[in-house]
């Protein structure tokens, strides 16, 4: 785990190694759920003649607020800074299992420190749903695919297809495609978390 690269200019998420394009293989005929890609989105109408589709069947959340983005890419950048410091140069012989462990324990660190700014700054606490959502983003961003890995656990979701931060389309396994929700805050920091799941990688 290294700490987050910056960006150069005119980079893009296609230049990136995670997106670079994968050798033929032979693969049995049928759809391939759980991917996303870069391309152009359906035309708008007729994403909102099929927008129904998800909001028909919700799933539940345990969390019905807002998470606050900002502040899980400020924990991310922290428990992954926390978590190359413990692991120092055994990072390559830790397993996945131990890293997440660590990691889960120094979200929780974190969690626990902005818990406690809060109560001596007297603003309000966040409820233990807030608090579990933000941890389970922050974990999500650590380890896993950010906002996208909800979209790739959801077995209804077939492909994710990205034209910009706030331009997602999902394309449902039925063959449908709807809007999908913003997987970043701006086209900067869909590209900064693109390169730092590249590095990752």
């Amino acid at each position: 785990m290294s700490a987050e690269p910056g960006t150069s200019p005119g980079t893009t998420p296609s230049d990136l190694p995670l997106f670079a394009a994968p050798a033929p293989a032979a693969t049995a005929a049928g759809r391939v759920r759980g991917t996303f890609s870069m391309t152009s989105p359906a035309a708008p109408e007729a994403l909102a003649a099929s927008s129904s589709v998800l909001r028909a069947r919700p799933e539940p959340q345990p969390f019905d607020g807002d998470v606050d983005w900002a502040l899980v890419a400020t924990f991310r950048q922290q428990a992954s800074d926390r978590l190359s410091a413990a692991l120092g140069t055994d990072h390559t012989r830790a397993g996945t299992t131990a890293q997440r462990e660590r990691g889960r324990a120094i979200i929780a660190d974190l969690l626990e420190d902005e818990t406690a700014e809060r109560i001596t700054a007297g603003t309000p606490a966040w409820s233990p749903a807030e608090q579990a959502a933000t941890a389970t983003a922050v974990e999500d961003a650590l380890f896993g695919l950010g906002r996208l890995q909800p979209l790739v656990d959801d077995d209804r979701i077939e492909n994710i297809i990205i034209t910009g931060h706030d331009r997602v389309t999902l394309e449902l396994t039925d063959g449908s495609l709807v809007p999908g929700p913003p997987v970043a805050d701006s086209d900067a920091h869909l590209i900064d978390f693109l390169v730092f799941l590249a590095s990752r990688s």
